[in-house]
């Protein structure tokens, strides 16, 4: 079968071919749950757009479930008088019938297109299954995506139900975002779950749960009283109760998506949630558009500037900033010290990655960026003995004649000094790394040798360090 070629037309003007569906294979046969997805992508895009009363038949792909088509409700008496008024009623039950007639007519026809496209060991797993003979005289679309999705998804009556959802339950406790999109994580976090719940399981669905709906079902009844001075009836308590048990249902999935969104480039976002709400404010999104929103909007709350790579002459060659872009420089006297990532502190060790005092490599702080990246290896120079200049973005001029201090230099450039003749006595300033990655700040300990003539603000000490007049 050729891709494109046209399924069969059921009826009317209704156009059939799908352009580049692809046949469907099962897992058994190298299928993938990529290939799913496209393969209803493609055929929901196609209805949707081609088919008369596209939007009902495409609802019916996309969530497996008929559409809510509302029916007018009767004219009154009083209306019945308007000629214009019974005009727009008599369209609106014309409609009506429309679009119930085409939708049955389109559900026929995407039984006939789902299963003229798929491979024929998916055909004969879906002719295996109970219920198919029923199916197939009525052409049941519905059935057929529910069939087709469990085929798909493995979730088949080879083990027992319980079995079958608890697998599904670690299905969905191993998802992690990784390098995809939010919008496809988002989307196959909506499909699992769906999967899950459509064969009898309650995702996170727990006592709190239950008494916050009867909490609020009690609050609704007592201000539909209020409002209308009777009671709901069962439809009414009915409906407003499937209502709540979605506002709750959605929230409970919003968290679940949140949590597992990728850490490299949310874990700033998730770890500042879970501290506002530790101090009472519950910034928590409540419905998955609301985290997809959050999402696609956040901006971390350390970016630095983007990392370039360049060469340093020692002799004044040209250079660019190869600094992390969770590094920032500030002024200060004497040596640098940072804790480690597991909040040990040896004042002794040398970090023999970032070269600063105070951690191993292997609890360097500084060896990723906010967003993962590896920061370029650092090297020590010593000001001393030497001549010429060599220069990044800056260039500087030192002297001495034995050994001065460290101080730390990007290996494709930043500044650097070179050696002459002069004072052995090191600038009144060096660079001090400041660093905030994933939280993390500068950690000034006792021994950091900070000017006791400086001033700390607050606690935020590598940002805010200012000089009193007497220094």
């Amino acid at each position: 079968m050729s891709s494109g070629s046209a399924a069969a037309n059921v009826s009317g003007q209704r156009v059939a071919a799908v352009r580049n569906l692809e046949v469907l294979k099962c897992p058994e046969e190298g299928g993938t749950k990529k290939e799913y997805e496209d393969f209803l992508d493609k055929i929901q895009n196609h209805v949707t757009i081609a088919w008369e009363f596209g939007k009902d038949t495409g609802h019916v792909v996309k969530t497996g479930e008929l559409p809510d088509i509302k029916k007018p409700e009767d004219i009154s008496d009083e209306d019945e008088k308007s000629k214009w008024k019974m005009r727009l009623w008599e369209n609106a039950v014309d409609r009506y019938g429309s679009r119930t007639n085409a939708l049955s007519d389109n559900l026929s026809a995407l039984y006939a297109l789902i299963m003229d496209w798929v491979s024929k060991m998916i055909r004969a797993k879906v002719k295996s299954k109970k219920g198919y003979i029923a199916a197939a005289e009525s052409n049941d679309a519905v059935w057929l995506l529910g069939i087709l999705e469990d085929i798909m998804i493995k979730f088949e009556e080879d083990k027992p139900k319980t079995l079958a959802i608890d697998d599904q339950m670690e299905r969905i406790m191993r998802l992690k975002q990784g390098d995809m999109s939010n919008e496809d994580f988002l989307k196959l976090c909506q499909k699992e779950l769906k999967i899950y719940e459509k064969h009898g399981g309650d995702f996170l669905w727990g006592i709190a749960q239950k008494e916050a709906l009867e909490e609020e079902i009690t609050k609704q009844k007592e201000d539909f009283k209020k409002e209308n001075l009777r009671d709901m009836d069962a439809d009414e308590e009915a409906e407003a109760k499937k209502l709540a048990r979605g506002v709750l249902k959605d929230e409970i999935i919003a968290m679940a998506i949140l949590k597992r969104a990728d850490k490299k480039r949310y874990g700033n976002l998730q770890i500042g949630l879970r501290n506002s709400y530790l101090l009472g404010k519950n910034d928590y999104p409540t419905t998955p558009s609301n985290v997809l929103n959050l999402l696609n909007n956040y901006v971390p709350e350390w970016t630095g500037q983007p990392t370039n790579s360049g060469n340093a002459g020692g002799n004044g060659g040209n250079g660019t900033n190869t600094r992390g872009t969770a590094v920032s420089f500030l002024q200060s006297s004497g040596i640098c010290f940072l804790r480690g990532t597991n909040n040990s502190f040896f004042p002794e060790i040398t970090c023999n990655l970032c070269g600063i005092k105070g951690h191993y490599q292997q609890q360097c702080p500084v060896a990723t960026d906010s967003k993962g990246t590896a920061i370029p290896r650092k090297k020590k120079t010593r000001k001393g003995k030497g001549s010429g200049n060599e220069s990044g973005n800056g260039s500087g001029n030192g002297s001495g004649n034995g050994p001065g201090p460290w101080i730390i230099r990007d290996l494709g450039g930043g500044p650097t000094d070179g050696a002459g003749t002069g004072a052995g006595t090191p600038d009144a300033a060096e660079e001090e790394v400041s660093v905030r990655n994933a939280g993390i700040l500068l950690n000034q300990h006792s021994d950091a040798h900070i000017n006791p003539n400086w001033v700390l603000l607050d606690s935020e000490s590598t940002d805010h360090i200012f000089a009193t007049t007497s220094s």
